[in-house]
């Protein structure tokens, strides 16, 4: 199996339900794993190619979801873009 190339200025990502996680590639374990950005609450997922990968990081969001009702707790939402304030 090749490894992946992910040489471009651009950083793999996913997107799920406004969510959004990484995609690495572990070359000692020969797996893709990410967890979810933007967030203080650590969300992580793993398989054994990137199609899978979706899978599993949309899986885990809706686990994350599930669980945080079941808890009686809001999700916390990502938060991320830019914002200006204007110093006068």
């Amino acid at each position: 199996m090749p490894y992946p190339n992910f040489s471009s200025a651009v950083t793999p990502s996913l997107t799920y339900k406004n969510f959004k996680g990484s995609v690495e590639f572990d070359v000692e374990r020969r797996i893709y794993r990410g967890k979810i950005r933007f967030i203080d609450d650590l969300i992580t997922y793993e398989a054994n190619s990137r199609s899978l990968l979706k899978k599993e990081f949309e899986a885990a969001i809706n686990d994350y979801l599930d669980t945080c009702g079941k808890l009686g707790r809001q999700p916390q939402r990502a938060r991320y873009g830019l914002s200006f304030r204007n110093a006068r």
